[in-house]
């Protein structure tokens, strides 16, 4: 009985070990950076298409006064980056020099811990985050 309660225990415990969830294979996000040291700012919408290996990024990048709105269009598939600026109306081709990059959690992941962000006693004003690390080399 006390070896069946034990296995009982030790399937428990790992049953409960995180697992990561898959990230769908399209998504829309929007980021912003900023380096207020040297005045810049990026406003970036990102379209993100796994299954058919496609990034499209519409940027507006602030440097001091001077002002850039930039649509990108990076087809892995073709290998082939559109950049478009939107100021001037001059669109480039180029060869893509690098593979398409995975976003999500990778397989076989090592699961680091849960981390809250936010202000944890109020309510609707915290995420809980599962964070996941892997060693990759595809950029």
């Amino acid at each position: 009985m006390k070896y069946l309660i034990a296995l009982c225990l030790v399937v428990s415990a790992f049953a409960q070990a995180p697992k990561p969830c898959d990230s769908p294979p399209q998504w829309e996000a929007r980021e912003i950076r900023q380096d207020y040291s040297r005045k810049f700012e990026e406003f970036r919408k990102l379209s993100y298409d796994e299954t058919n290996r496609r990034v499209r990024e519409v940027e507006e990048i602030l440097l001091g006064s001077d002002k850039e709105y930039v649509d990108r269009l990076y087809l892995y598939n073709e290998a082939k980056n559109y950049s478009l600026n939107l100021k001037t109306k001059v669109c480039t081709v180029t060869a893509l020099t690098r593979p398409f990059r995975h976003r999500g959690v990778f397989p076989g992941a090592k699961f680091d811990g849960i981390f809250n962000i936010g202000a944890v006693g109020v309510s609707g004003e915290v995420v809980a985050v599962q964070a996941f690390s892997a060693n990759g080399t595809d950029g």
